[in-house]
């Protein structure tokens, strides 16, 4: 059976979404929904891309963290009033990667971002800088918010807030 074929090929790692591509690609014409049936019916399956969830906010213990100043209002009415960030991570056919991305709250317009295989606080910094950068040097009396990762931690070398 070509289904059975094609699953045991892939080590067991293709679901139905996969064999019935594969299935497309041999110039079989079958819908997803009977390669599943036909899955069920054998007792295979295929394996989930991803059974866990990445922390990518990781809090200090010992840092200290000034006020909210924005306190959830985050466009202020006006551009570099307000810059926020946050770290992604991303699966990539060459490995895992992470995105620390700034964008202004006002415009809505990613000002900077950086990427790296590390959560290291010179992510942040690459994409602070890209930021300050595109604003033509001149940051000054911006407030940049962020979650609590240490990575954006004074403690830990971070950006100052």
């Amino acid at each position: 059976m070509k289904i059975l074929s094609i699953h045991q090929e892939s080590q067991g790692v293709y679901g139905p979404p996969r064999i019935t591509a594969e299935l497309h690609d041999r110039g079989e014409v079958i819908t997803e929904k009977t390669v599943a049936k036909i899955m069920r019916s054998l007792g295979v399956s295929g394996i989930s891309p991803r059974t866990f969830k990445v922390r990518t906010t990781v809090i200090d213990p010992f840092a200290s963290f000034p006020d909210d100043l924005v306190q959830c209002q985050f466009d202020q009415g006006r551009l570099d009033a307000v810059w926020t960030s946050d770290i992604a991570y991303l699966t990539c056919g060459e490995g895992d990667m992470y995105l620390c991305a700034i964008k202004d709250e006002h415009s809505k317009k990613v000002l900077g971002w950086s990427v790296a295989d590390h959560m290291r606080t010179e992510l942040v910094l690459g994409a602070l800088e890209m930021a300050v950068a595109e604003r033509g040097g001149n940051a000054a009396g911006t407030i940049m918010h962020s979650d609590r990762g240490s990575q954006y931690s004074p403690a830990s070398g971070g950006p100052p807030r």
